[in-house]
C-alpha cells in the first residue's frame, strides 16, 4: 500500500502549521522549507481549507494557520479524506475482471488488514506528530544566508571588513575586537588574531 504525494503533503502541510501555532505561513514557505512543489501544495492547500483542516487568511500579513487544535485533527480521518479510494488490489474496485474473485479469500484478509491499519491511526491526531516540537522547529527552517561583511563601528571609522579566514572558522570580527580592544588594526593590515584585513571606508 502505497499513500498519494496528495496524502503525504497534507500531513506535512499540517505539522509546518501546527509546530507554529502563533505564526501563519505561506505556501511558498511551506513549499521551500519541504523542497516540494508549490504548484502541488497550492491544490493540496486548497483541499485542506475546503476540509475545514486550514483557514486561509487574505490581506497584509495573510497566511495559513490551522483552522482546528492539532488534538482535534485526527490522522485517520485526513487520509480518509485527501485519498481518492483503499483499492489494494483490483477486487477492491467496482470494475474488478478477477476471476478467481469469488473462491479467494485474498479480499477478506486485506479488507481486515486495511481495518487495522485505520483503527491504529484513527488512535493518533496531529498532536501526536508534533513533539518534540524544539526538533521539527529547527529541521523546518530555512537554511541561514552567509552574512554580508559589516563596517565596524567599534575603533572609530575602520572601514568596511573583508571577512578572509574568520567565517571558515565559525568566528564573529566584530566580537572578538569587542573582547580584545587593544587589537592594533589600522586600514590595509591583516590582523593576525582573526584573520581579517581592513580597508579604508571609501576603497572598494
Amino acid at each position: 500500500m502505497h499513500l498519494t504525494l496528495h496524502s503525504d503533503y497534507s500531513l506535512r502541510v499540517l505539522i509546518a502549521l501546527g509546530v507554529a501555532p502563533g505564526r501563519r505561513s505561506t505556501i511558498g514557505s511551506i513549499a521551500e522549507r519541504y523542497a516540494v512543489s508549490r504548484n502541488h501544495l497550492v491544490k493540496v492547500c486548497h483541499r485542506l481549507q475546503k476540509l475545514g483542516y486550514v483557514e486561509g487568511i487574505r490581506g497584509k500579513g495573510g497566511g495559513l494557520r490551522l483552522a482546528r487544535e492539532p488534538g482535534e485533527i485526527r490522522l485517520g480521518e485526513v487520509l480518509r479524506a485527501m485519498e481518492p479510494n483503499f483499492d489494494l488490489v483490483e477486487c477492491f474496485g467496482e470494475e474488478n475482471r478477477c476471476a478467481i474473485t469469488r473462491a479467494c479469500g485474498l479480499q477478506a484478509i486485506l479488507g481486515r488488514a486495511l481495518d487495522e491499519f485505520f483503527r491504529v491511526l484513527d488512535q493518533h491526531t496531529l498532536a501526536d506528530l508534533l513533539g518534540p516540537a524544539p526538533r521539527l522547529v529547527t529541521l523546518l527552517e530555512l537554511p541561514a544566508k552567509i552574512p554580508r561583511a559589516r563596517r565596524s563601528p567599534l575603533r572609530g571609522r575602520l572601514g568596511r571588513l573583508e571577512v578572509l579566514n574568520a567565517l571558515d572558522r565559525g568566528f564573529d570580527p566584530h566580537a572578538t575586537h569587542q573582547r580584545n580592544n587593544t587589537c592594533d588594526v589600522r586600514s590595509g593590515h591583516r590582523c593576525s588574531r582573526i584573520g581579517i584585513r581592513v580597508t579604508a571606508a571609501g576603497n572598494r
